[in-house]
């Protein structure tokens, strides 16, 4: 799988071109379980310069599915934040084109701060909640502000939506399947968006120095709720 970015406009977050490999597929279609975790490396680019590298594993059983995702932010990017993101979520798989959040967990280190967050995701459709929230800032003069006592999102706001992880996989899922438009709303346990893809299709890409076979897709981040004014300036 590979991955590039570029600005796009004042009005949209940036978009991020995604390749996937065909042979990829997440190491399965439909509920086929996986023999192994399948493990790919992805590479973001940000206006020419590599900006971050992101590893995602998939451990497929029958009916669920464990993801996770560790990104280190590279170059400009990583001097100018210090990001480094590690992600785990579990959920169940709907035939070749959906998958179900269960639970969540994020830990996401930076110059600024160090916090983990936990959700859970219950109901039909599914919601989800935050569970655990807790933040360590660098500068002692930012500690006024507690994460354990962030209001959520409301629960409008949160219902049918996905973890990042879960959103990464059906997109996987319904690009395979042959979809081509289609929306996908993530809860990250502070922030709703939207991610709208568009494929493009089927084309071909070095990935380690191999000539592969991908589809290629679109996807925008369409800002819901939880983003603070300098989350959108970025």
């Amino acid at each position: 799988m590979w991955m590039s970015g570029s600005p796009l406009n004042k009005r949209a977050m940036p978009v991020w071109r995604l390749a996937l490999a065909l042979l990829f597929a997440l190491g399965f279609t439909g509920s086929a379980a996986a023999a192994e975790p399948v493990t790919v490396r992805i590479e973001g680019w940000w206006g020419g310069l590599r900006a971050a590298e992101m590893l995602l594993t998939v451990d497929q059983e029958a009916r669920t599915w464990t993801g996770d995702i560790v990104i280190h932010t590279a170059g400009f990017v990583h001097w100018l934040t210090g990001l480094m993101i590690d992600a785990h979520g579990h959920g169940r798989s709907v035939g070749t084109t959906g998958d179900l959040p269960d639970t969540y967990t994020q830990h996401v280190v930076s110059f600024r701060s160090d916090r983990t967050v936990e959700l859970g995701f219950t109901g039909d459709p599914a919601t989800g909640r935050r569970v655990h929230d807790k933040e360590v800032f660098s500068d002692a003069s930012l500690a006024a502000r507690d994460a354990e006592n962030v209001p959520d999102l409301p629960e409008t706001q949160r219902q049918g939506t996905m973890d990042p992880i879960a959103a990464v996989l059906t997109l996987g899922r319904r690009a395979i399947a042959g979809d081509r438009k289609f929306t996908l709303p993530v809860y990250d346990g502070r922030r709703r968006f939207d991610l709208a893809v568009e494929i493009l299709g089927h084309a071909k890409h070095g990935l380690n120095g191999h000539p592969t076979e991908t589809i290629d897709a679109v996807a925008i981040v369409h800002p819901i709720g939880g983003f603070k004014p300098y989350h959108l300036r970025r």
